[in-house]
């Protein structure tokens, strides 16, 4: 029987080779956390060692990961997301610490507003956590989330009711094809499909052989979809009466911030930005009309 601390250490070891010193940790103590049902604090506090039946959940879970491929959110079945326990299922998009970094960031903006009863639409929603998190922080806005998979919508709204928000309303819908032209919003957000044909081989199979591929593949160097959400964004948005806050925040793939940016202006986007992702690559476009 190892204490907490050795387990820690023999997962973190076996992780290594495919994730970084503070990810591998950080997934070992996920693991621990999950299969004991304790959190860090009671763990590094509990004066009995592990039970044998948490050493062997998590190794088996760990092999799973290893051997299978098998994302450890799928494993689990959920996933932390800002404020949020998001439930994930194969093959919903699982979310990543990039797309959680701009949408605290935006929440943060949002909530300095002397006004926060915001209509938002997030496009391509999944799991629904992106939505979520801004209907949590913004509890006077309504959020839509819509998204062309019945699978992403039927697992966004049950998180809805995980996580006890109501000022959110999910529906199926191919991008802006179901909303109706005199629904206006105040911002867009959007997680589309972005990644290119000759990026996808690249990828880890745990992303290849278990996430949807029509979440993440994109034809047109990835920027299929990005062009059509931003042709018809302009139509959608009502007139801005927050100077200080985009109109339109799209994750991209770390190559397209160039032509991203082209096209936005190109759609009578008067100012666009850029922001790095946490390894400093750019990862999401804001604009404004």
């Amino acid at each position: 029987m190892k204490n907490v601390q050795k387990l820690i250490q023999t997962v973190s070891q076996k992780l290594r080779p495919a994730y970084s010193v503070a990810e591998a940790q950080a997934i070992a103590w996920w693991l621990v956390e999950s299969a004991s049902n304790k959190n860090k604090v009671q763990l590094l506090t509990q004066i009995s060692p592990l039970e044998p039946a948490v050493e062997s959940k998590v190794m088996e879970w760990l092999q799973e990961h290893l051997e299978a491929h098998r994302p450890i959110a799928y494993i689990l079945g959920h996933i932390p997301f800002l404020e949020l326990d998001i439930l994930i299922k194969p093959p919903i998009l699982i979310p990543r610490p990039e797309t959680e970094s701009w949408v605290s960031q935006l929440i943060t903006n949002l909530q300095d507003l002397p006004t926060n009863n915001l209509k938002i639409l997030d496009l391509c929603t999944g799991s629904g956590c992106i939505a979520l998190a801004l209907a949590n922080a913004l509890p006077q806005s309504h959020v839509t989330g819509i998204d062309i998979n019945p699978q992403a919508i039927a697992l966004a709204s049950k998180n809805a009711k995980h996580n006890n928000i109501a000022n959110v309303t999910f529906f199926e819908s191919d991008l802006y094809q179901a909303i109706e032209a005199t629904h206006k919003f105040d911002l867009i957000t959007a997680n589309p499909p972005y990644i290119a044909s000759d990026e996808w081989d690249e990828l880890e199979p745990c992303v290849t052989e278990w996430e949807d591929r029509l979440a993440l593949h994109s034809k047109d160097k990835g920027l299929h979809l990005i062009k059509k959400i931003i042709q018809q964004a302009p139509a959608l948005l009502a007139p801005t009466r927050l100077p200080s806050i985009p109109q339109l925040t799209l994750e991209i793939g770390y190559k397209q911030a160039k032509a991203v940016t082209q096209l936005l202006q190109s759609h009578g986007a008067t100012h666009t930005q850029t922001q790095k992702d946490l390894h400093g690559n750019d990862r999401v476009v804001m604009a404004w009309w």
